[in-house]
């Protein structure tokens, strides 16, 4: 067997953006508006939650004292 009787694995490229008729005009599989639709996104912060209050200004940025503790022997 010969590598060029194997058959084909390899997808073809995604063409995006080449008009509406190829299935990825428009918005080009991006859907509407978002940071993931714009031009040059980047990455968002790993600690974004997209929208809701972050987990580190949720939190006291202090402990406190228990002025009623028991000490115990």
């Amino acid at each position: 067997m010969h590598l060029y009787e194997l058959p084909k694995i390899v997808q073809k490229a995604k063409r995006i953006g080449r008009g509406d008729a190829s299935g990825y005009g428009t918005t080009a599989g991006k859907g509407n508006k978002g940071e993931r639709a714009r031009s040059g996104h980047g990455h968002l912060p790993v600690y974004y939650e997209g929208g809701q209050t972050p987990i580190y200004r949720r939190l006291p940025k202090r402990g406190f004292k228990n002025n009623f503790k028991l000490e115990y022997d």
